[in-house]
């Protein structure tokens, strides 16, 4: 999927699962253990999003092509992580990597796309330009 128009979201949220498998990208959602939402004022943990309730992809929900606020999944297992990162509706994927320490910080290496809604569709390449920024 290609998108012209910039992301503008109300709300980042981001949250920790517990169970699932990082080669396949499949989570248990349902597992979640935390809960984080970032925006201009910081980060800041918080309970679940009550805006994930009900038609996520309602017109209300939505700015242009994206969520107004997207969230990203991950499940760590010891120096691996795997992440969701679901921005709109067809702008969808889960990625797994490595992780490794850095002075003052942690990067993610090695980062790989596991599943995204495009390869359901053939357009896995064009994801990848759309979908990548938390890349290294």
């Amino acid at each position: 999927m290609r998108v012209q128009e910039l992301a503008g979201f109300d709300k980042l949220y981001i949250y920790q699962v517990e169970a699932g498998d990082l080669e396949s990208g499949q989570f248990l959602h349902s597992t979640a253990i935390q809960w984080w939402e970032v925006d201009d004022a910081g980060l800041r943990g918080c309970g679940w999003p009550n805006h994930l309730s009900g038609w996520v992809d309602a017109p209300e929900k939505l700015r242009d092509s994206f969520y107004r606020w997207p969230h990203i999944s991950f499940l760590q297992r010891e120096e691996r992580v795997g992440f969701g990162e679901c921005f709109g509706p067809g702008l969808v994927n889960r990625k797994v990597g490595r992780l490794v320490e850095v002075v003052g910080s942690v990067e993610i290496v090695e980062t790989r796309v596991v599943w995204s809604a495009e390869q359901q569709t053939g357009h896995a390449n064009e994801v990848l330009r759309i979908i990548s920024p938390l890349s290294t």
